[in-house]
């Protein structure tokens, strides 16, 4: 659509609302001049200022609409169709064999004949996974990656000779070691291996007995496609996960969530709070602690109510709630979560960008910089380059100067 009509509709809602340019300047803390400017089409409004307008004068998702949004990059195949449904053990092994580079080949068939009788195996496995899920909530995902992988690829060869009831957790480890690193894929700004070793995972969900993983595979799909832009994929993938028979409490707390994002980013305010308050519910119930459930989502995915829901509060125009809900959930996340912190951390100085709070928001840029740069996640550089446009507003200002220098610091360093 053209910056005529958003800038006419504008003006019209404007003047329903028997609000002044002065007055629309104050509420939405963008300059009476710019707005000017827009109402008249010689500016293309942004997203952002089409969020807080929308929020403001009460449209109902209209003037979103108006913005000529980049399209979504072409979605890579993705899902269980890399591989058939009906793939083999065999199958799966060779697709990891590729990730893995080929590492784990000198283990000789003796060692591996050895490791997968015994019963303790899965264990040792399982500690391992424990450390490097805290390596990975702090560390650059391009030092995790190799090393998820070689296990991974190794568990895939133990559960393909072991018997029961050792093969089956082998398997189930494996499948959990591959969902990571497609996540640790995703974060190194990889989404192409990202869904091929997350659809391994699913795939594994048989003979792993673990049918929670197929449900939980959407709930990642659904994430990727967030990154996207793409609404009506996460809303499609996340609810379709909410619903699944063998979905857990705790994968239809993150389905919920997820469902709650991809509202936010279309402007449907009424069907964000149905699904952050479901996630709520549910994150009340006993089963939602579940201890066998720690290996999915995040360390903090069933506390973060308060972040999730900040999160969607700023793409629905609410910056100074969104403010505050951040501000609460990040005082309340472990230490060692860098990279969340980072994250949230950015969307906390997004929201009080939006909300005027200027100096607010340079501060906050600058510590979750300060995390970013260790944890090199693409899904924190997405969040910058968002909060890079929305600061040029005022990029006379000292603090904003600072900032957009780091930014392009960390930028440079890929």
């Amino acid at each position: 659509m053209s910056s005529d009509r958003f800038g006419a509709e504008l003006r019209r809602r404007r003047a329903t609302a028997n609000l002044s340019l002065t007055e629309l300047s104050r509420l939405v803390h963008y300059d009476k001049g710019h707005l000017s400017k827009v109402e008249r089409g010689r500016r293309p409004a942004s997203v952002a200022l089409a969020r807080i307008c929308d929020s403001v004068l009460d449209a109902g998702g209209r003037l979103q609409e108006l913005v000529a949004a980049p399209a979504p990059a072409p979605r890579p195949a993705g899902g269980p169709q890399l591989l058939a449904a009906g793939s083999s053990l065999a199958d799966i092994l060779d697709l990891v064999a590729v990730h893995a580079d080929q590492l784990g080949d000198e283990v000789s068939p003796t060692t591996l004949d050895v490791a997968a009788a015994d019963p303790e195996t899965p264990d040792r496995f399982r500690t391992l996974f424990d450390l490097l899920r805290r390596q990975g909530r702090q560390s650059h995902p391009g030092l995790i990656l190799p090393t998820v992988l070689t296990p991974a690829r190794l568990l895939c060869r133990l559960g393909a000779t072991a018997t029961e009831p050792v093969r089956v957790q082998l398997l189930a480890l494996a499948a959990h070691y591959l969902e990571f690193a497609g996540w640790m894929a995703q974060e190194a700004g990889d989404d192409e291996r990202a869904l091929r070793l997350t659809a391994a995972a699913e795939l594994l969900a048989a003979p792993a007995e673990a049918p929670q993983l197929a449900p939980y595979a959407l709930v990642r799909y659904a994430e990727l496609a967030l990154y996207r832009g793409d609404a009506r994929r996460v809303i499609e993938l996340a609810e379709q996960a909410e619903q699944d028979r063998n979905a857990t409490t705790r994968v239809r707390i993150l389905a919920a969530q997820r469902a709650a994002q991809g509202y936010a980013l279309s402007g449907d305010t009424a069907d964000c709070e149905a699904a952050l308050d479901r996630a709520a519910r549910l994150n009340r119930r006993p089963q939602a602690r579940s201890e066998s459930e720690i290996w999915l989502g995040s360390a903090a995915a069933g506390r973060a109510d308060r972040l999730v829901r900040g999160w969607c509060y700023y793409d629905l125009g609410l910056p100074e709630q969104a403010a505050d809900l951040l501000a609460k959930g990040l005082a309340e996340m472990p230490a060692d979560a860098v990279r969340a912190k980072a994250l949230y951390g950015v969307r906390l100085s997004l929201a009080r960008a939006a909300a005027g709070d200027v100096e607010g928001a340079c501060g906050q840029a600058d510590e979750a910089l300060t995390r970013a740069r260790l944890v090199g996640s693409a899904t924190v550089r997405h969040q910058l380059r968002q909060l890079e446009k929305e600061l040029t507003r005022w990029r006379r200002r000292s603090c904003v100067r600072h900032v957009q220098a780091r930014m392009a610091a960390l930028a440079a360093a890929g």
